[in-house]
């Protein structure tokens, strides 16, 4: 294995990567969603395997539960986990033995760094589900990861996994770091260099406050009754959200909820005056959630052009978000 090279696929190559992907991989690829890294395994200018990764699950019961971490540090440090969501070997069978363990075993060395140099902070765990008709798990038990037991066989819909496919694959964990369990329970002091906000959208007080004033303008057509947050304040949590990595309403509502007081002052958040303090409720935001959808759909529709107070990143991130906020 000394000539073969492990690297991050260059932007020039994702296509050819996706579409061997699309081809060749049982279950096919159509795009990755959020944070993702494509590599490639390749002697002499010929690839002999490809892989991707992308943000970890969302939830997962045996994971979590080995953690062991709680609700509110689960969120704010799910972006240290990376999961191995495709893997594909496109040479030939027995033409380079050992090929899969040696890929997966190089990708894993260097995950962390590769992370950092992309999204501004490095992983603390790796994670893969393998589906148990198709796959032993052989290269990760080679490479010493851990079989941490089986999912529900659930898929994420809408935020929330509710939609049952009835295929449970299990779960296997490999810590890129010594002190990766206690770290990734440790919700406060890992500082600036993990931080999920130096790797998500960069934010200044002066564009939320004309993100928020933009957002103002757009029609609330919900109920007033038991309304906690508007429109204008709910819309740009949704943007950053998305523009972080985060898909899905509940996602997007557990962010709000980590801004600081400032940010959420500016955002025109609901003040709890039991609590003394601007608060971002999850659960009504939750429900809310179809209606702010929509909300941005017709927005876009309308406006064909950036108003004046709309930054460009905004007005194209909501673009981008239409249809699968």
């Amino acid at each position: 294995m000394r000539d073969v090279i492990v690297r991050v696929a260059r932007p020039d190559e994702h296509l050819k990567w996706d579409e061997l992907m699309n081809e060749h991989h049982y279950l096919g690829f159509k795009q990755f969603a959020g944070r993702s890294l494509r590599y490639v395994a390749e002697h002499e200018g010929k690839w002999l395997a490809i892989a991707g990764w992308q943000a970890g699950a969302f939830k997962c019961r045996p994971r979590d539960r080995w953690v062991g971490w709680k609700k509110e540090c689960q969120f704010q440090n799910l972006h240290l986990i990376g999961n191995n969501t495709r893997f594909l070997v496109l040479g030939k069978a027995g033409e380079f033995p050992n090929l899969a363990s040696f890929f997966l075993s190089s990708m894993t060395r260097r995950l962390s760094d590769d992370w950092r140099e992309h999204y501004g902070h490095g992983l603390l765990l790796a994670e893969s589900f393998v589906d148990p008709r198709h796959f032993d798990g052989a290269m990760y038990k080679a490479s010493n990861w851990k079989l941490l037991g089986n999912s529900k066989g659930y898929a994420r819909y809408n935020g929330r996994y509710k939609k049952p496919h009835g295929n449970s694959k299990q779960l296997y964990v490999y810590p890129l770091r010594r002190r990766a369990l206690k770290m990734l329970r440790n919700a406060d002091a890992l500082g600036e260099r993990w931080s999920a906000k130096r790797a998500g959208t960069k934010r200044s007080d002066g564009e939320l406050k004309s993100l928020y004033e933009a957002l103002c303008e757009v029609p609330d057509f919900r109920r007033a009754q038991g309304r906690k947050h508007g429109a204008a304040c709910i819309l740009p949590i949704y943007i950053l959200s998305r523009l972080s990595g985060l898909k899905g309403p509940v996602a997007a509502a557990e962010y709000g909820q980590s801004l600081s007081q400032k940010e959420l002052a500016v955002l025109g958040a609901w003040y709890n005056r039991k609590k003394q303090m601007l608060v971002y409720r999850a659960k009504r935001s939750y429900v809310g959630s179809f209606a702010i959808s929509v909300i941005v759909k017709l927005y876009v529709v309308s406006y064909k052009e950036p108003s004046t107070a709309l930054s460009a990143f905004a007005y194209y991130s909501l673009k981008m978000n239409t249809g699968s906020i």
